[in-house]
């Protein structure tokens, strides 16, 4: 299956030589290398036709709603970790 998406307008060859990305192709790590509706649809696709029809797609993201929601607790380690990450950090 293919998740991809249309890349966002403000998304042009000029900001991508502005993040860093000299290449044909974005970064598979780079943040926007996925897109939102892409990868929705794939989540959807995939339950629907690889799933074995026992959970549907509110099954799979009630947590991530929950935790959209909710939030969560950052470890000092997870906090840590974000702020140093050069990966992390070249994405956004």
């Amino acid at each position: 299956m293919n998740g991809s998406g249309r890349a966002p307008a403000a998304l042009t060859l000029e900001k991508c030589r502005e993040l860093g990305i000299d290449g044909k192709e974005i970064p598979f790590l780079n943040i926007n290398s996925a897109t939102v509706p892409g990868c929705a649809a794939v989540w959807h696709d995939t339950i629907e036709q690889l799933g074995s029809g026992k959970v549907t797609l509110a099954d799979v993201l009630a947590p991530a709603i929950r935790l959209a929601e909710e939030g969560w607790v950052f470890s000092r380690f997870e906090h840590c970790s974000l702020g140093v990450d050069p990966l992390f950090q070249r994405s956004i």
